[in-house]
């Protein structure tokens, strides 16, 4: 189990490459999201 966010994203991030995927940016997931 992740102990932190930081932690928790380092393990998304290795999982999307493993799919060849990438995280999106902040400013991307806002526009993903239609937030400001």
């Amino acid at each position: 189990m992740a102990q932190g966010s930081q932690q928790f994203i380092g393990r998304v991030k290795r999982v999307a490459a493993e799919f060849g995927r990438v995280l999106a940016t902040p400013e991307e997931a806002r526009a993903i999201l239609g937030l400001k």
